[in-house]
C-alpha cells in the first residue's frame, strides 16, 4: 500500500500538471478532474498517517469490507470544511468524468477557481 510520502508526492505532481492546465479553458474536465486526484492523494496522505488505506471512493455494499474513501473523510479527523470540499470535488469530478454536458451548463471559470482555491487552502496545507 502506497504511504503517506508517496500520497504526497503523487498529489504534488498531479498539482504541477494541475497548475499547467488550470487557466486553459479549453479543458475545463481535466482542470476539474485532475484537482480532484491532487485533493485525494493529500486526504490518502493524512489517512495513511493514521494507518488507513482507502480501496475504493465508496461502499455499494455494506457487506464489503473494503475501506471507503468517502466514508472515511466524512468520520475521520479532518475538518468539516474539508471533508465538505473533498466530496464537492468528487461530485464535480464524476460529472466531469460522466456527463459531458456538465460544465458548459455551469459558470466554468466559477467551479475552476473554486477548485484552484480548494487546493490551496484546503488540501495542500495537509501535506505541508
Amino acid at each position: 500500500m502506497p504511504g503517506e510520502l508517496d500520497h504526497k508526492n503523487h498529489a504534488l505532481h498531479n498539482k504541477s500538471f494541475f497548475d499547467n492546465i488550470w487557466s486553459d479553458s479549453n479543458f475545463p474536465d481535466w482542470v476539474v478532474i485532475v484537482g480532484f486526484y491532487t485533493a485525494l492523494h493529500c486526504v490518502d496522505a493524512v489517512l495513511a498517517r493514521d494507518g488507513l488505506h482507502p480501496q475504493k471512493h465508496t461502499m455499494e455494499d455494506p457487506k464489503e469490507f473494503a475501506i471507503a474513501r468517502n466514508e472515511l473523510v466524512s468520520t475521520h479527523r479532518l475538518t468539516s470544511p474539508v471533508a465538505r470540499a473533498y466530496i464537492q470535488l468528487y461530485q464535480w469530478s464524476r460529472n466531469a468524468r460522466y456527463n459531458p454536458s456538465f460544465l458548459f451548463l455551469l459558470d466554468r471559470s466559477k467551479i475552476i477557481e473554486k477548485v484552484k482555491n480548494y487546493l490551496e487552502t484546503k488540501f495542500l496545507p495537509l501535506i505541508q
